[in-house]
């Protein structure tokens, strides 16, 4: 996928910051994580992959699959990022936490939660 490409993806679905996995799926191996930042001086991006503009994985902050949403939340604080891969034992994407989920769980607590307040 072409930088280009991404800015379409953006448009359409209003997220600026994507995943990269090993086939463009959950539960795949995490390659990296690409966002506005990356991508906003490119100049050639019809033919900049996105590979090329990404955050590559030994770069970024993970967590662990099962992490309580409060250290979630201190990781994205202390490391002053705003999206947080989770990872399971084996290095694949499970999910994705993001500063503007974790605002909104602390605004909105009780939002699309079960009367067992399960998301």
């Amino acid at each position: 996928m072409t930088i280009q490409e991404l800015d379409a993806l953006r448009k359409k679905v209003g997220f600026t910051g994507f995943v990269v996995t090993k086939d463009g799926t959950m539960e795949s191996d995490l390659l990296g994580l690409v966002t506005k930042r990356d991508t906003d001086f490119l100049e050639q991006r019809g033919s900049t992959p996105v590979s090329e503009a990404m955050t590559k994985r030994a770069e970024l902050v993970t967590a662990e699959e099962g992490i309580e949403l409060a250290a979630a939340n201190q990781v994205i604080r202390s490391t002053k990022k705003g999206k947080l891969p989770i990872l399971n034992k084996e290095g694949r994407l499970v999910a994705l936490m993001t500063r503007t989920d974790l605002q909104k769980a602390a605004d909105y607590p009780l939002a699309t939660k079960d009367k067992e307040k399960r998301l």
